[in-house]
């Protein structure tokens, strides 16, 4: 006695395209999730150039000439600021670098509204006031900016964006919301 079933060449021809389709597709569902997570930019730490947001080009990330900058913490806790801004000698001073001296930002923009904001840029950083988020992420991706010709924004493109007349590198929105700027910029520090 036999435990094998008679043969039968029609259904051997079904069994293996059925076993055939059936690890083709197990093996996709393995395959596509780990695919998916490698070919993601945050799995390889590399930052996106400006360049490579606006043009689309996300393919080959990393391979431009991109430098991860400073969180404002950092920036707060720093005694010297690349030129043209200076640090204040603590967080209550009133010497150094403000928000609207004419080498930082607009007295009036996105982030402040009609409101002009009078305190140093490292009193901002020195906030604890979830309202200064903003630009706290504007002070250090402008310090980033002048620090290194390599940083994913120029200082130019910092100032524009704050200002309200560039977009937000990945987005297409004159002027960028906050919510944009906020999701944005602390990719570009470590």
């Amino acid at each position: 006695m036999s435990n094998q079933e008679p043969h039968n060449p029609n259904k051997t021809t079904e069994d293996a395209a059925v076993e055939k389709r059936r690890r083709f597709i197990k093996g996709a569902g393995v395959a596509a999730p780990v695919i998916l997570t490698l070919s993601s930019p945050s799995v390889f730490g590399n930052t996106l150039c400006g360049s490579e947001l606006i043009s689309g080009n996300v393919s080959n990330v990393g391979a431009g000439s991109c430098t991860t900058g400073y969180s404002p913490i950092y920036w707060k806790d720093i005694s010297s600021w690349p030129s043209p801004y200076s640090n204040s000698t603590n967080c209550t001073a009133t010497d150094g670098s403000k928000w609207n001296d004419g080498n930082a930002f607009l007295a009036t923009s996105l982030v402040t509204g009609s409101v002009s904001e009078i305190r140093t840029m490292r009193a901002i950083l020195c906030s604890t006031d979830p309202a200064d988020t903003l630009k706290q992420d504007f002070i250090a991706a402008l310090l980033n900016a002048a620090n290194a010709t390599t940083y994913p924004l120029q200082v130019a493109d910092v100032k524009a964006i704050q200002a309200g007349t560039q977009a937000v590198p990945g987005y297409t929105s004159i002027p960028a919301t906050s919510a944009q700027v906020i999701a944005y910029l602390p990719t570009t520090w470590v």
